[in-house]
């Protein structure tokens, strides 16, 4: 579990990247969704397992695209993306 201060949190999350019909499929313990539809939860608060927490967040990430922007080389195995999420929910919490 992490607390926010001043800085921000970093999240460490394995996506398998397969090839099916051509395409890219993501999959892993994080990954949600039907395929061609793949995304991760990021959670906050209560949903992130701090029970004291007034608050309840979970922002949905799509994956999206992820595939075509990974280089997907052997000497860049296992790839790894940095995921900037800027801004506040809408009641600016």
């Amino acid at each position: 579990m992490q607390f926010a201060a001043d800085d921000a949190l970093a999240f460490t999350a394995s996506i398998t990247f397969k090839v099916r019909d051509d395409t890219f499929d993501r999959s892993g313990s994080h990954v949600n969704g039907p395929r061609g539809q793949r995304f991760l939860y990021v959670c906050s608060g209560t949903s992130g397992g701090q029970l004291v927490s007034p608050w309840t967040r979970r922002a949905k990430v799509s994956l999206k695209g992820l595939a075509e922007a990974v280089p997907l080389s052997v000497d860049l195995m296992p790839p790894q993306i940095e995921l900037v999420i800027a801004g506040r929910a809408r009641d600016v919490t």
